[in-house]
């Protein structure tokens, strides 16, 4: 017994669902009865939004039945929509694949700069470095390039490396 009014009882026909035969995903009536609509079915039947299969239903309150496969008589309505559909998913995954492609390249990008960064950084404090020792070497009156002994009477070379100063 169902106590209530019409808009009720017609919410929950509506939202009534049953899995379907060939795929198991959930058929919510009024999805179906739209999606079959929408490729021109006209009968009282539903669409599975997964595998388009198309089926007679019983409804009364509380549930739903999928009574008989009658896919094959709307066999070119189904296959137009199935096409379609292949067809949209399609040109979502190329767009998909285009933009991870695009976040691919941009974060690619982002790592040669930064690595380019680190070591344009790291040759500066190489270089840094380098200057420092010279220049401490120099002061102790030691070779700039080395460190090494510095000797030579009229040319003054450094004993380790050979090079003059």
């Amino acid at each position: 017994m169902f106590i209530g009014n019409g808009d009720d009882l017609a919410k929950m026909l509506l939202s009534q669902q049953a899995n379907c035969i060939k795929c198991g995903q959930p058929i919510v009536f009024e999805r179906g009865c739209n999606l079959a609509k929408e490729c021109g079915i006209e009968e009282n039947v539903v669409m599975c939004g997964q595998c388009y299969s198309v089926f007679t239903v019983h409804l009364v309150p509380g549930r739903m039945t999928l009574q008989r496969d009658v896919t094959g008589t709307y066999k070119d309505l189904t296959a137009k929509k199935t096409e379609e559909e292949l067809e949209v998913r399609k040109q979502k995954e190329d767009r998909l694949d285009q933009a991870r492609k695009a976040t691919a390249a941009k974060r690619a990008a982002a790592a040669d700069k930064e690595l380019a960064e680190k070591l344009e950084r790291f040759r500066k404090e190489e270089e840094a470095e380098r200057a420092a020792k010279a220049k401490k070497w120099k002061e102790i009156g030691a070779c700039g390039h080395c460190g090494g002994r510095i000797g030579g009477l009229f040319t003054k070379k450094c004993k380790s490396c050979g090079k003059p100063q």
